[in-house]
C-alpha cells in the first residue's frame, strides 16, 4: 500500500495508521481480535478503506453500493476501537512518533514508520504460521502453558520487545533489523529455534546453532537457509508472499 501510493495518499495512509496504532496494538496484544466477532482482524481491502479515509469518506458511505457498505462496516469497527462517534473528527491533530510530532516532510520518520509496519506484519504472520505448523493440542491448563512457551520463543526473535510498545518508546536497530550481521545473530538464533519445531524443517536449521563467534561465512549460510525456508513455508501455508522484516533506517543527518 505505502510503496505504490502517491505522496498525498501515502501521507493519508500513515496519518490514519498512527491514529489507530496504539489502539490496534492493544487489541492485538490482549488477543481481543477474533474471526467472526465484531472486532476481528481486518481483511486487506478493509485496511485500504480505513487507511484511505478522509473528510469526504462520510459522503461516500451514504451511497447504496457494496463499496459504501464495506466502508460503513470498517468505519463502525474503528468507532469501537477509538471509542468515538466520528473517527474523522481529529484527522488534523498532531500525531506522535518516537516522542516527537510526526511530520509528513520527515523522510527519517516515514522510513521508521514503514520499518515498524513491516516488523509488525512479520511478527503477526510468524505467530499465525507457527500456530498453523505447530498446533496447540494440549488440554485445559496445559494449553495455556503451551501458548506461553510459544509466546516466549517468538518474543525472543524480537529481542524480548513486548507486542505493545510504550507510547514514548523509540524504534531501534536491534535484532533482525540490524545492518551488521553479527548484531542479527541473537534474533536469527531465536528464529531458528522457532522454525526447528516445524515439520520438514531442514537439518541445517534443526541442528546448527548460531553463535556470535561463528565465521561470517557460516552466519551468512545460516541466514540464507532460514530466510529461504521461512518464505517457502509461508507461501505453502498462506498462498502469498510473506511480509519480511526490513533493515532499520539509520539517520544520515548530522
Amino acid at each position: 500500500l505505502m510503496v505504490t501510493a502517491k505522496s498525498e495518499r501515502a501521507e493519508r495512509y500513515i496519518r490514519n495508521w498512527l491514529r489507530a496504532r496504539s489502539a490496534w496494538y492493544l487489541l492485538l496484544g490482549r488477543g481481543l481480535l477474533h474471526q467472526g466477532d465484531d472486532l476481528r482482524p481486518l481483511r486487506p481491502q478493509e485496511w485500504r478503506e480505513y487507511l484511505n479515509m478522509a473528510d469526504w469518506s462520510a459522503k461516500d458511505m451514504r451511497r447504496d453500493t457494496l463499496t459504501a457498505s464495506r466502508k460503513r462496516r470498517v468505519f463502525e469497527m474503528f468507532e469501537r476501537v477509538f471509542g468515538t462517534d466520528n473517527i474523522l473528527e481529529d484527522s488534523t491533530v498532531d500525531l506522535p512518533w518516537s516522542g516527537q510530532p510526526w511530520s509528513p516532510t520527515s523522510a527519517q520518520q516515514t522510513h521508521e514508520i514503514m520499518w515498524e509496519m513491516a516488523d509488525l506484519g512479520f511478527r503477526c504472520e510468524l505467530v499465525q504460521l507457527d500456530c498453523h505448523l505447530v498446533p496447540n493440542t494440549a488440554a485445559d491448563d496445559a494449553r495455556i502453558v503451551t501458548e506461553r512457551a510459544r509466546e516466549t520463543l517468538i518474543r525472543d526473535v524480537f529481542c524480548g520487545r513486548p507486542f505493545i510498545p510504550k507510547a514514548s518508546s523509540t524504534a531501534s536497530a536491534a535484532g533482525l533489523g540490524a545492518a551488521n550481521l553479527k548484531d542479527r545473530v541473537g534474533a536469527l538464533e531465536a528464529l531458528r529455534k522457532v522454525m526447528a519445531r516445524w515439520p520438514n524443517a531442514p537439518t541445517i536449521i534443526c541442528k546448527s546453532e548460531l553463535k556470535a563467534s561463528d565465521s561470517e561465512q557460516h552466519l551468512q549460510k545460516m541466514e540464507r537457509a532460514i530466510c529461504r525456508h521461512y518464505v517457502q513455508a509461508y507461501w505453502e501455508a498462506g498462498g502469498r508472499a510473506a511480509t519480511i522484516p526490513r533493515q532499520f533506517p539509520i539517520s544520515t543527518s548530522a
